[in-house]
């Protein structure tokens, strides 16, 4: 294991043991034949970030990653393998109040929050030696999705690229959810998670196994800090980053139709790749025992990449660019 160095204004918080990142190794399935890892907290102003780096033996580009509302960067394998085979190095962190990071689980007081963590990582990981390889590119899921938004908004243009996966602007049933929080959030500080019956997790352990870094609930202060953002990200953009999206059209988690069009208004040149049949929880489904993502899902993610890459010289057998969806 690699500790990431100081770093300007970040440090790093003392050293995990050799030991206990092999057991997260093991137990989230992170142990790539040939694939260097090196990991280490990164510690800013406002929360302690779990970061870590994948970097196979001939990269020919980074990506950045975290991952969508109540869950954490380990759940991924399947995904890394993908990005790992394309010959992606990969830098994965855990958004804070998520995972291993530091802060109230699952909360954050403002969504910009998130874009200041993916910048401090990025920034730590550079001086620190790892993930120098072009093209850059962000990839999130859900909530992830929203976190870079933010981090371009505070920054520019710092990547060459992105790829969002089932990206959150509003959650589903937008209205209905925030007239309810109002009636009842004041009474009710952390709520059940109801969407994640579809998720379909067996990394590491046996099949079906607790994961210990799961959460199975969330605080309505997140939906609050929700509403703040789309209060603010009314004026945002335009955004001179490449983006392509890949939905399921079975998402009932976010509100897909509204957050295309918002995408579609703002990243000029948006390439999109529908997944026919597929729900919110698209980089989760395998089957039971099963170390790859669903067939579709894997060729939309390479397709994707690949656009992203080419300039736009691909499009999607089944895609669309941001006039035709």
């Amino acid at each position: 294991m690699t500790v990431l160095p100081l770093v300007l204004a970040l440090a790093v918080f003392p050293a995990v043991s050799t030991a206990d990142v092999q057991a997260y190794r093991d137990r989230y399935d992170l142990n790539f034949p040939g694939v260097e890892f090196n990991s280490g907290y990164v510690r800013t102003p406002e929360f302690d970030l779990w970061t870590f780096c994948l970097r196979p033996a001939q990269p020919k580009g980074t990506v950045l990653f975290t991952h969508g509302f109540l869950d954490h960067a380990g759940m991924h394998a399947r995904l890394f393998r993908v990005l790992l085979d394309e010959g992606y190095t990969v830098v994965a962190f855990d958004l804070p109040g998520h995972g291993l990071s530091s802060g109230d689980r699952g909360n954050i007081a403002e969504f910009a929050a998130y874009g200041r963590a993916a910048q401090a990582v990025l920034t730590a990981v550079h001086a620190a030696g790892f993930a120098q390889e072009r093209p850059l590119l962000a990839v999130g899921h859900s909530t992830a999705c929203a976190a870079f938004v933010e981090w371009l908004q505070q920054n520019g243009p710092v990547v060459d690229g992105a790829l969002f996966v089932a990206p959150l602007v509003h959650s589903y049933a937008w209205d209905v959810s925030q007239l309810g929080l109002y009636l009842f959030g004041g009474l009710l500080p952390r709520l059940p998670d109801a969407t994640g019956s579809d998720k379909v997790i067996s990394v590491g352990g046996q099949d079906g196994d607790h994961d210990p870094l799961d959460q199975n609930d969330f605080p309505t202060g997140w939906v609050r800090a929700l509403w703040a953002w789309n209060r603010q990200n009314a004026s945002y953009g335009p955004f001179a980053t490449r983006l392509a999206v890949v939905q399921g059209d079975h998402d009932v988690v976010v509100d897909a139709p509204y957050n295309l069009a918002w995408l579609r208004a703002r990243f000029p040149g948006l390439v999109e790749f529908p997944v026919v049949g597929e729900d919110h929880y698209l980089l989760y489904k395998a089957k039971p025992g099963h170390d790859e993502l669903a067939p579709e899902v894997e060729r939309q993610l390479r397709r994707a990449l690949a656009a992203l890459v080419d300039c736009g010289s691909q499009r999607p057998e089944n895609g669309h660019n941001m006039n035709k969806i």
